[in-house]
């Protein structure tokens, strides 16, 4: 009787308020379309990368990339670089643009399932999974076994990169914080570890145990306000808006084994890169050995 009511229900909303396309606007017809709020035409236009790019000059990283490049990031274009990029598709590309937007500008977080299942899960599945690409280097014990981790994904810290507070407000979430925690489950989901306790106090989860990845929202902090990015016209004037614009919180990030832990910062879309080089800086300064920035397009 529910199941029926529910099919109703479902019946007269499309009747009153069809479901469009994220996209091209659309009407969906299927029950895959209206569960992505996607077309087929869309979907099948989006393109995921497979791979690590260098974060100066945005080309591709070897495929071969493994960790210890990543900890001493000695990328073959700009070895001075802080960080390695994780691009999932192109902000070129409209549907990706436009689940971005709806996510980022209309506010609309049911955006973050098919961002989720159009490029964070395939990205993951390309590039950690299908490739040569590890976050751990292929030679080593597995992490389940070394005496300093505790399961796998154990050393790794997902970093959204943080909103100014009144903006968060305005808007009632951040974006980045759900694009960490889609992520992060998807990292989770995949992990073929042992069925072992792998968990700590989270200092951000109010000392909740968690399982690893870890995701910690305190770690970096708005120091000061800025004006929007997009504002600034020049690289320049985009450098100096975001300049010790973070602090990095020394208690959590105390928790962690520096020498080992790599930070992964998490955003929705990398531009210029300023506000991105600014957070790994920041990280950087505080003891922070190996960075990542995962970024949508």
């Amino acid at each position: 009787m529910k199941t029926n009511l529910r099919l109703i229900k479902d019946w007269a909303l499309d009747c009153l308020f069809p479901p469009v396309c994220f996209s091209c606007k659309t009407y969906l017809n299927t029950k895959k379309e209206k569960n992505l709020s996607v077309c087929e035409i869309c979907v099948a236009s989006i393109k995921v990368h497979f791979s690590l790019f260098c974060s100066a000059c945005n080309s591709r990283l070897p495929a071969n990339y493994q960790l210890k490049n990543l900890q001493t990031y000695k990328s073959p274009c700009h070895p001075k670089e802080l960080f390695a990029l994780a691009p999932c598709g192109t902000y070129e590309n409209k549907p990706v643009r436009e689940l971005i937007h709806a996510l980022k500008y209309r506010e609309i977080r049911q955006a973050i399932h098919p961002i989720t299942e159009l490029l964070i899960k395939p990205y993951i599945q390309k590039t950690f999974v299908n490739s040569s690409i590890r976050l751990f280097e292929t030679n080593s014990p597995a992490p389940w076994e070394r005496s300093d981790s505790t399961g796998l994904f154990a050393d790794i810290v997902l970093v959204p990169l943080p909103l100014a507070p009144k903006k968060e407000r305005k808007r009632g979430f951040n974006q980045a914080e759900l694009i960490a925690r889609a992520l992060q489950n998807e990292l989770a989901r995949r992990s073929d570890v042992p069925n072992i306790t792998a968990s700590r106090k989270s200092p951000a989860q109010g000392g909740k145990d968690i399982r690893p990845p870890y995701i910690e929202t305190n770690i970096l902090r708005r120091a000061r306000h800025t004006d929007p990015q997009a504002e600034q016209k020049t690289k320049e004037a985009r450098e100096e808006n975001v300049k010790n614009c973070f602090t990095a919180t020394s208690s959590v990030l105390s928790t962690f084994n520096l020498q080992l832990t790599t930070f992964i910062i998490v955003d929705d879309v990398f531009t210029s890169g300023a506000t991105m080089r600014e957070a790994a800086r920041t990280l950087k300064q505080a003891g922070a050995k190996h960075i990542i920035a995962f970024v949508l397009a």
